[in-house]
């Protein structure tokens, strides 16, 4: 396990993890969807292929925005930001598999391909949101990003912010009251588990239902709550928590060594 903690290092340059991962969403759009005969897609078809499209366009919106956001760290053998680099590539390899999927109305038509698929995505994303939280959470991430000055990316403290429903103090993973607290990922973290359960009763529900109308309606809600999903990962963390009275002087002592966790 002792390999799993190299020191990390910020990978400003090649980028060259992130860098596949953003071709790979543009192979599997241009390689994919053109390959349609759209002569034979009749209406269970469209709205699957309109399902994958969005999937595949609300993913990546969520993808940039998240590594503009956050530091890119280098991909080494063996790290954490190996396995989530493992883990985008599996994400895309399902994104090429809904969009082969060519369901056909009648009545034995069923929505289970895309509810199977789109469940395992799902739990895909909430493994890579546990491992973000470790890697914004550790001291040795952070004191790299102190190091190298990228002070702007880092998380907040913990005392610096409550829970709004209940006010309160946050616990963070270290004990520590001044320990870093990625909000914004354990936020999206808990939006991310919220949409998986949900995604586990749409499977139950597609277990047993049949036909193009059930696809229709399957497929449609699946875009809705994808759209709800990316929004509330945006929203939820400025929801949920508010900063206290004192946020600006932790923010601005917070690279010193008395935040040292």
């Amino acid at each position: 396990m002792s390999q799993w903690r190299r020191n990390p290092e910020l990978d400003e340059n090649a980028k060259v993890g992130l860098s596949f991962i953003g071709i790979g969403y543009g192979v599997v759009l241009v390689a994919v969807f053109p390959t349609k005969d759209q002569t034979h897609i009749d209406v269970a078809g469209w709205f699957h292929l309109a399902l994958a499209a969005f999937m595949l366009v609300i993913s990546y919106m969520g993808y940039y925005s998240n590594r503009q956001k956050y530091a890119a760290w280098q991909i080494k053998f063996f790290n954490i930001p190996l396995l989530q680099y493992l883990i985008s590539f599996g994400i895309l390899f399902l994104y090429w598999e809904l969009g082969i999927i060519s369901p056909t109305g009648g009545p034995h038509a069923t929505p289970r391909p895309e509810a199977i698929i789109i469940l395992i995505v799902f739990v895909a994303y909430l493994a890579w949101d546990c491992l973000e939280v470790i890697v914004q959470e550790s001291w040795r991430y952070i004191r790299v990003l102190i190091s190298s000055g990228n002070t702007g990316m880092l998380p907040p403290l913990a005392n610096d912010y409550a829970q709004r429903r209940n006010g309160h103090p946050i616990r963070p993973r270290r004990p520590s009251p001044n320990a870093w607290f990625a909000k914004d990922v354990r936020a999206s973290r808990t939006v991310t588990f919220a949409f998986t359960c949900l995604y586990v009763a749409l499977l139950v529900i597609a277990w047993h239902v049949h036909g193009t109308v059930w696809i229709a309606v399957f497929d449609s809600f699946y875009i809705a709550t994808l759209f709800a999903y990316r929004f509330g990962q945006w929203t939820w963390s400025e929801y949920w928590y508010k900063a206290r009275n004192h946020t600006g002087a932790g923010r601005n002592a917070r690279d010193t060594p008395a935040h040292q966790p």
